[in-house]
């Protein structure tokens, strides 16, 4: 889905730059330009990084867990 019509980038775009560092939307716009320009996706991006971070998070503390035998 896109979700910066000024720039074409998608959510999933905007998601790798997430992962690739970007930590607040303002990071997430000097990143991809997103919301630069018109800034109706502004709100979006906010969440996109909060919901990333969130994932992310998850991720770290699933890898983090010892194994279990069986």
């Amino acid at each position: 889905m896109i979700v910066c019509l000024c720039e074409a980038l998608s959510e999933r775009n905007l998601r790798r730059a997430v992962r690739d560092g970007a930590c607040s939307r303002y990071e997430l716009s000097q990143a991809t330009g997103a919301g630069r320009h018109c800034g109706n996706c502004r709100c979006d991006l906010k969440q996109i990084v909060q919901s990333e971070l969130a994932e992310m998070d998850a991720d770290a503390e699933a890898d983090a867990l010892p194994m279990v035998a069986k």
